[in-house]
């Protein structure tokens, strides 16, 4: 469910998605000149973290009345650039947000620069406690306790 919105041209996520379709219509060698050509990009786990302090904002200003439906879309919001579900129903102790279908290198990245945030949400990454635990489709799930 990736967002068909135009991404601008310097955004890391726009770099992932433009390099997936390059390796899928070109395979290896040729896909790694045009990417070399892109030149330097910054990596995606900036992007996750980014995306899951957002939806951690989101989670701090819920209402403790809010329903399911309501803690889905306010917590999908953020995460227009990947698949994501959200799980409401530890809510208001705790809400699991897991994304889907993270490359290798966002999984490496993400556990170097997202496995935890603090803040008036805490948000903690679950199960992947090492870099030998990513692969090459990942789904992860961090834990959000407002």
């Amino acid at each position: 469910m990736h967002n068909s919105t135009i991404l601008p041209a310097n955004s890391p996520a726009r770099f992932w998605r433009m390099r997936r379709r390059v390796l899928a219509r070109f395979g290896g060698g040729v896909a790694v000149a045009v990417l070399a050509s892109l030149g330097a990009m910054p990596s995606p786990g900036p992007g996750v973290r980014s995306e899951l302090a957002a939806a951690a904002a989101a989670a701090g200003r819920l209402p403790v009345s809010a329903t399911h439906d309501g803690i889905r879309q306010a917590l999908l919001i953020p995460f227009s650039d990947h698949v994501a579900t959200v799980d409401p129903a530890g809510f208001p102790v705790s809400v699991v947000v897991t994304l889907h279908g993270l490359d290798r290198t966002t999984c490496l990245d993400a556990i170097a620069t997202a496995r935890r945030l603090e803040g008036e949400v805490v948000v903690e990454l679950l199960d992947y406690a090492a870099p030998a635990d990513c692969r090459d489709d990942n789904d992860m799930t961090w834990r959000f306790m407002p």
